[in-house]
């Protein structure tokens, strides 16, 4: 079931889309960078996208080698979009308006689970054991977190002033942070870096695996 107070169902893409792309913000650009290189670096045959908006780096799917993709969103618009621009290239996309908190995404399914910019809205003690639980024992869940920053808002200032009703919502983690929780969901990392964009920001790039006792059959250990 749909929250249907979610600030997120009240933003339309073009603020999303000109808010995130603007040059003052630049994460537009970076998530498409990142997701290329999650996807080159996994080359995934089954692939789980969290809150995939519009589709941003979709492009970047080779569809004749990655025979499943889930793509999940909270706002039913934006997947209308983001099916739209794809379906003369892509007939393996399962588009999934839920959120992901309450949805289910089953077991030993994913060869890559991709979340940019989702932990943010979200409790990741529930997200990360239902990812876990989801992803093929050498399977990768790909993250991009936006860093806290003291001297930084939240959701930088732009002409697109809807996406202010999303600072409330938001809650930075630091890496460690995400790290130990993704480590008590049975996850490791594999790698990781730091990248700051013009604006100041920074964001954590990072890969986890499968802990060997999760692979094992240990289910995940909820935070």
């Amino acid at each position: 079931m749909l929250n249907t107070d979610n600030p997120w169902l009240n933003i339309p893409a073009s603020d999303y889309e000109g808010h995130m792309g603007s040059p003052d913000v630049g994460q537009l650009q970076l998530l498409n960078s990142l997701f290329k290189t999650a996807l080159d670096e996994t080359a995934p045959e089954s692939l789980a996208v969290l809150g995939c908006t519009t589709g941003n780096g979709f492009e970047h799917i080779d569809f004749s080698h990655t025979a499943r993709v889930c793509a999940i969103d909270i706002n039913a618009g934006y997947l209308d979009i983001a099916r739209k621009r794809f379906e003369s290239s892509a007939k393996n996309i399962e588009w999934r308006c839920a959120d992901i908190q309450s949805t289910a995404m089953g077991i030993s399914e994913f060869d890559l689970v991709h979340g940019a910019l989702i932990f943010e809205y979200v409790k990741p003690e529930v997200i990360l054991p239902k990812i876990a639980t989801a992803m093929k024992e050498t399977g990768v869940m790909s993250v991009v977190l936006q860093l806290p920053g003291d001297d930084l808002p939240p959701v930088s200032k732009t002409p697109y002033t809807s996406l202010k009703q999303l600072a409330p919502l938001m809650i930075l983690l630091d890496r460690q942070t995400f790290t130990d929780l993704a480590f008590r969901s049975g996850l490791v990392e594999r790698s990781s870096e730091i990248i700051r964009l013009q604006s100041g920001k920074e964001f954590f790039f990072a890969t986890y695996t499968k802990s060997r006792r999760h692979r094992r059959g240990a289910r995940p250990i909820s935070a």
